[in-house]
């Protein structure tokens, strides 16, 4: 009974043992995974809650900094040192040591990632700041400025006197290094046109010193190929050109007082602009290390592109767009600086002066008048031979020499120095063999071109098909009234 009682007891098996643990162990394991898990997602809510706080601390202190500064600082910006600090305003990065001024009227888009350097938690904001209050700022932009009408009854005579008009046509092809000169007085203004609808190309070594230079290739390009001075820095009143402008040539420069170019300028050279006041409206590329444009007051309405070590300088630089520099050697370097746009990929040293914020600049961009043209006319055939003029072709000439040709005038001949001659052609004037003798006159091609070979010519030339030279003559204008001081005599109307 007693065996029997025994036998039948029931006890706890091995492997009940062990199953019993086991499910213990998993119960155990289980619950601490999810006590773990559970810590660590209090610690990143409360860390992503902190990193919440502390970029809304910084916020607000960029805010104020943009408040009472009028700019954003990145060393001011960021507190716990335990926080690595991403910022991008207007997609631009702003980095240590670096400031951010507002260029527009632009809120100021900021993108900001804040980083828990030790466990690696981030946060991000994408927001805009808040709008400082500003006064209302139009920049006055003219229209382009219609040019002064005519003079009622003005005629071809007048207008030549009243401009001092010296070069009149659609091209100036002026050989080698001949030097183009101004009258006793310092007047004289070449007037280029763009009746031909093509390319203005400087090609010789020459220095145009006249008080004012007009050229309109507005739909085409003024190329600069050789070392040709447009203009002097003391002496020019007024470069305004009307077109996109190459400067292809390490020699090439654009002096005066005032330089406007309507039109993108692109430096491939180490060519040089220069004025007082210079105003471009239109892009500028400098690709060459020591291009330079100069100025007390530079006014670009459009993007600068940096390519290279070029240089812009001035007493105040502003520029509507957009600034690229890939190079750490290129420079802004002004006083005050304005830039509208973003500018890219700036390191240090690109910029030397103040950035101010776009809005107070204070400058209006004034555009210099355009001359008016006046179309100029012949008399009526039976005028010239009636007032003294030589009816011919080709021939000699002589002191005061006065010819009329119905088609082209051609002179092959060697000439010695003539004074005070007048060409009146209906064609070219082609004089192809002055060597070193000097030629003072008048020389009127207003349907075909004009060509002087020869030492020296000083007068007026009106051509517009353009004039061309030949054996490096110096250029100087004389006014019209010089040769003819009587308008009723005058051969063109």
């Amino acid at each position: 009974m007693i065996k029997k009682y025994v036998s039948q007891q029931k006890g706890i098996t091995l492997i009940e043992l062990l199953t019993t643990l086991a499910i213990s162990t998993l119960i155990i394991g289980l619950t601490f995974s999810v006590l773990s898990t559970t810590k660590k997602f209090n610690d990143k809510t409360q860390a992503h809650v902190e990193l919440r706080q502390e970029a809304n601390i910084i916020m607000s202190n960029m805010r104020y900094q943009l408040k009472n500064k009028g700019e954003v600082c990145y060393d001011q910006s960021l507190i716990d040192d335990k926080l690595a600090l991403e910022i991008y305003i207007d997609k631009a990065e702003l980095k240590k040591e670096k400031c951010w001024t507002p260029r527009n009227n632009n809120e100021g888009h900021v993108e900001l990632k804040l980083t828990n350097k030790e466990h690696n938690y981030s946060f991000e904001v994408d927001t805009f700041m808040e709008k400082q209050k500003r006064e209302n700022f139009v920049i006055n932009v003219p229209k382009e400025p219609i040019p002064d009408p005519p003079i009622k009854d003005e005629n071809f005579y007048d207008y030549l006197k009243n401009n001092n008009i010296f070069v009149y046509g659609t091209d100036l092809g002026i050989f080698g290094s001949t030097p183009v000169k101004t009258d006793k007085n310092g007047a004289g203004t070449v007037v280029i046109n763009n009746l031909n609808n093509s390319n203005l190309v400087f090609g010789g070594n020459n220095v145009l010193t006249v008080r004012k230079i007009y050229i309109d290739k507005k739909g085409n390009e003024v190329k600069f190929e050789s070392s040709t001075q447009l203009g002097d820095y003391n002496n020019t009143e007024l470069v305004r050109i009307g077109g996109h402008v190459q400067l292809n040539n390490g020699g090439a420069k654009i002096y005066g007082n005032t330089i406007y170019i309507d039109g993108n300028v692109t430096h491939n050279s180490s060519a040089d602009i220069n004025g007082k006041k210079v105003i471009i409206d239109g892009d500028v590329q400098l690709n060459n290390g020591a291009a330079k444009i100069h100025g007390d007051t530079i006014y670009i309405d459009g993007s600068v592109s940096f390519n290279d070590s070029a240089e812009i300088k001035g007493k105040k630089v502003i520029i509507t767009g957009n600034v690229t520099f890939k190079n750490w050697s290129a420079k802004i370097n002004a006083n005050e600086i304005y830039i509208a746009g973003t500018i890219i990929k700036e390191q240090s040293g690109n910029l030397v002066g103040i950035l101010k914020n776009f809005n107070q600049h204070g400058e209006t961009k004034v555009i210099p008048e355009n001359i008016h043209i006046l179309p100029p006319s012949f008399r009526e055939d039976s005028w010239y031979s009636a007032n003294g003029y030589e009816v011919r072709s080709s021939g000699n000439l002589t002191d005061g020499s006065k010819v009329f040709s119905k088609n082209s005038f051609k002179l092959d001949d060697y000439q010695s120095n003539r004074r005070n001659v007048i060409i009146i052609s209906k064609g070219d004037i082609t004089l192809n063999n002055f060597g070193s003798s000097e030629l003072t006159g008048i020389l009127f091609a207003p349907n075909g071109k004009v060509t002087f070979k020869g030492g020296a010519f000083k007068g007026i030339v009106i051509a517009r098909d353009g004039f061309y030279t030949g054996y490096n003559p110096s250029i100087t204008f004389i006014n019209v009234e010089e040769f003819i001081n009587n308008p009723t005599l005058a051969p063109f109307k």
